[in-house]
């Protein structure tokens, strides 16, 4: 997963947000439910409506810590999130103890349709243009750097419905299991098996393992098995939810409740063709201020 940067190039402001970190107002409708009665406040966990979720109304504030049953139109399974630092989501601080991390976020289940790996993707496509991104040759020249040196990603930040895709090879965990011999993902530590994946051809570790899948010559080798149980994990040491700042290099950090434009950002996996495989939305109540706040102005004009 890629990291959040904001640099200073001759005074402009470039932003590189994690393929797993996606906004866009497509992920749902806004929480109705009073702050006071936000099960994690600040943060607010909700499925995507494309994502089901059989023991949860849909668009109610999902549990931490937990397993949640999920299905959509290309996957039945399970996910899981752990939040750092939520008041709410206790006994977690084993899995965050000596680690930057400020999230964990595991899917795991069976593909409905057989996907070639390389059309299975981390990201997401933007209702609304980022705030503080400047729209011009520098941005585009930098996106095509980023996609020369970070195979696998498409990144198209300067449009007016922005979109950021990352190989789902970049995922920092993943598991292939026979039925009935997948881990708990309630453990929090997932050990890389992708034995079933490439057979003889195994790879030393998880590292290798990205670099090779996020090339999309060797991606396009395999397909997912219908019968198998793949596990994906993911996790991130820059973007707080609880706080909804992106923690960047020197120190500094990036308002998201600002620069995310009224859209919160989600947790997501996708097809190339961008149908949804698994989507969920980590609103703040921060977030929601600086909505009502734009709305005000907008009404005042």
């Amino acid at each position: 997963v890629l990291l959040h940067i904001l640099n200073n190039v001759q005074g402009i402001r470039l932003l590189i947000i994690p393929a797993i970190l996606i906004m866009g107002s497509k992920s749902g409708p806004t929480p109705t439910l009073p702050l006071e009665e936000w099960k994690h406040r600040p943060a607010y966990i909700c499925a995507h409506p494309t994502t089901k979720t059989p023991e949860y109304e849909p668009g109610v504030s999902l549990p931490l810590g937990v397993p949640i049953n999920f299905e959509s139109d290309l996957f039945q399974g399970k996910a899981f999130l752990r939040l750092k630092p939520i008041p709410s989501d206790q006994g977690h601080d084993p899995y965050f103890e000596g680690t930057k991390r400020h999230y964990q976020f595991i899917i795991q289940g069976q593909f409905k349709e057989e996907l070639p790996l390389c059309d299975v993707i981390i990201g997401d496509v933007y209702d609304k243009p980022f705030k503080g991104v400047p729209n011009g040759v520098i941005m585009k020249v930098y996106e095509k750097f980023m996609e020369m040196i970070s195979p696998g990603m498409e990144m198209r930040m300067t449009s007016d419905t922005p979109s950021l895709f990352n190989a789902l090879g970049s995922c920092q965990t993943m598991r292939v299991d026979r039925k009935g011999e997948e881990p708990d993902v309630s453990s929090g530590k997932l050990q890389e098996d992708t034995a079933l994946l490439f057979g003889k051809e195994k790879f030393a570790s998880a590292s290798k393992r990205r670099t090779y899948l996020r090339k999309r010559k060797n991606s396009s080798k395999y397909k997912v098995n219908l019968d198998q149980v793949y596990t994906f994990e993911v996790y991130d040491h820059t973007m707080c939810f609880a706080s909804y700042y992106q923690h960047v290099m020197g120190g500094m950090k990036i308002d998201m409740a600002v620069t995310m434009n009224g859209q919160p950002l989600c947790l997501a996996f996708f097809t190339r063709d961008h149908r949804v495989i698994a989507k969920f939305a980590v609103w703040n109540e921060r977030l929601l201020e600086e909505m009502e706040k734009e709305q005000e102005q907008e009404a005042k004009m």
